[in-house]
């Protein structure tokens, strides 16, 4: 990645130039982020789908069988490496692990420094990503895990399909979709729409963002 520009020698149309630019290039990364997990999902699915035919033999030696054949027969299952229970969203899909608030780091990136236009939601903390902001793209935004989700969170503490926000006259609101770690504002955890305030602070996962409405 080019290092910035000195900021100073720019004028006001050459910054909103970088800045489009930048933008541009983050949208590219993001579809190509997608088309990627769109094509690990499709061989994941062909690797269960020999599986189930074969009961995992030669198949790949170092893909853990075991746990494979108890997710496709909807048992519980275990990290070897924490002990953390593991689950399915859907058959072949990346596992999601369970996780709670509390376990949040205190990683905090700038609110202020985000040039966001009308409402957005801006990563706190969690994934590396602390810093980006994401806007509501019509009445519904999906969040999850899945690609095709509108905004994409990829770590396995998030569920493929999440939650949606939701934005009605004016107003935004988000709700969880079933997800097995839940949707949590402002450290609670939500079983319906809720309404978000700016400076509301919003868990899911292990990423917790912030809301702020310009």
């Amino acid at each position: 990645m080019e290092p910035l520009p000195d900021l100073a020698s720019l004028s006001d149309d050459e910054l909103k130039k970088e800045i489009d630019q930048l933008k541009e290039q983050e949208r590219e990364i993001s579809y190509q982020r997608r088309i990627l997990h769109g094509k690990i999902d499709i061989l994941r699915a062909e690797l269960v789908a020999r599986l189930q035919k074969t009961g995992g033999k030669g198949v790949l030696e170092s893909v853990d069988v075991e746990s494979l054949t108890a997710i496709l027969a909807g048992k519980e299952i275990y990290c070897a490496k924490c002990g953390a229970l593991l689950t399915t969203d859907e058959v072949g899909a990346e596992t999601t692990q369970t996780y709670t608030p509390e376990e949040i780091a205190d990683e905090d990136g700038p609110l202020e420094d985000i040039a966001a236009e009308g409402p957005a939601l801006v990563v706190r903390s969690g994934g590396g990503r602390a810093g980006e902001h994401f806007m509501p793209q019509g009445e519904r935004t999906t969040v999850g895990r899945s690609p095709d989700c509108d905004i994409f969170l990829d770590d396995v503490t998030v569920s493929r399909k999440h939650a949606v926000m939701l934005e009605r006259n004016g107003e935004v609101s988000i709700e969880d979709l079933g997800s097995l770690n839940g949707t949590f504002v402002n450290r609670k955890r939500i079983d319906s729409a809720t309404r978000l305030q700016s400076g509301d602070e919003v868990q899911i996962g292990k990423y917790r963002l912030s809301f702020i409405s310009k």
